[in-house]
């Protein structure tokens, strides 16, 4: 196991994107690395054991350069593969009798484009949201909520939209 979580022992763990480089050590055109993506699922899985009700990853930019399927998240994220969604949700109930839900939003270019593409910047489509919004409402029990994704408000299309979504559901934490 992962010697840092058997002593810190914490509720869950979230890794926050660009899990891959997704270029050849330099051009941001290459394609996603079978290779590179197997070792990601070999250390994470294989030699630390983590399981997608623990470890959360993230999609990033570098995770969907020239996939815009992103078919190598899918298949090696702990998350993609577990759910076959880049999108996901979790909620946590503790000792205190606190619930908190964590809604995870993919904000990477869907079509697999470099994030320096002004014609396909990094964005939350208008289904991504919608989804959203529904495991925000089906948390709305919750005693907080928080947001994640890979890129910060003011840097992808649809972050205000999800701004909108937030203050409607008293979300005031994105991660």
């Amino acid at each position: 196991g992962c010697e840092a979580v058997d002593v810190i022992q914490p509720w869950f763990m979230v890794a926050t994107g660009d899990l891959c480089d997704g270029t050849d050590g330099i051009n941001y055109l290459a394609a996603q690395v079978d290779s590179e993506w197997q070792l990601y699922r070999q250390i994470v899985v294989d030699e630390n054991g983590m399981t997608p009700d623990f470890y959360y990853d993230v999609a990033g930019n570098h995770d969907a350069y020239n996939d815009g399927g992103q078919e190598h998240y899918l298949e090696y994220g702990v998350q993609g593969a577990a759910t076959g969604s880049m999108q996901h949700t979790w909620r946590l109930e503790t000792p205190w009798d606190a619930a908190y839900t964590f809604v995870e939003v993919a904000t990477p270019s869907n079509n697999g484009e470099p994030w320096y593409d002004a014609t396909q910047p990094a964005r939350l489509t208008a289904d991504e949201r919608i989804e959203a919004e529904g495991w925000l409402t089906a948390g709305d029990d919750a005693n907080l909520s928080f947001v994640l994704g890979h890129h910060p408000f003011g840097s992808f299309d649809g972050d205000a939209d999800l701004r909108d979504v937030m203050q409607r559901h008293g979300v005031g934490h994105y991660l």
